[in-house]
């Protein structure tokens, strides 16, 4: 609440992320996530990180508990091998942020493409005093495209 309330009084939009993961129930962690990023509080739609073997069934579970309560399918996070791995070709109609550190866009197997490229983790920004990762947005996709 108090990082909803610092960034909202900055000007920036919000949206929450969930790592997915194989070692609870699906619905357990849907509830968590939903008692935690309240729906009036968000701005952009969820997103789902699936960096570890979960099974398709899962995820795709997960992605419509996220749809009906947020009105929104979620954004699909994976490294590009994780992706590939454990996605693929299955979610490549979702939206998707890849992560694939260095000059060499993401390549996901079958029809479609990254819509964020996470491509390094060595980002500054005045004000963090860590590093961070930096994005950019595939050509043909904006902001205004992951509004709630």
């Amino acid at each position: 609440d108090e990082n909803v309330r610092g960034a909202k009084a900055n000007g920036l939009l919000i949206g929450s992320y969930h790592y997915l993961r194989n070692t609870s129930l699906i619905r357990k962690q849907f509830v968590n996530f939903k008692n935690v990023a309240k729906k009036e509080s968000q701005d952009l739609i969820p997103m789902v990180d699936v960096e570890e073997e979960v099974e398709k069934d899962s995820i795709l579970l997960f992605c419509n508990l996220l749809k009906e309560y947020y009105g929104r399918r979620p954004i699909i996070y994976g490294t590009n091998r994780s992706y590939n791995q454990y996605c693929a070709p299955d979610f490549n109609d979702y939206y998707l942020m890849i992560g694939r550190y260095g000059n060499n866009p993401p390549v996901i197997t079958g029809k479609g493409h990254y819509n964020i490229w996470q491509y390094s983790e060595k980002g500054r920004i005045e004000g963090v005093p860590k590093l961070v990762d930096f994005d950019r947005f595939h050509p043909d996709f904006n902001l205004s495209n992951l509004k709630l």
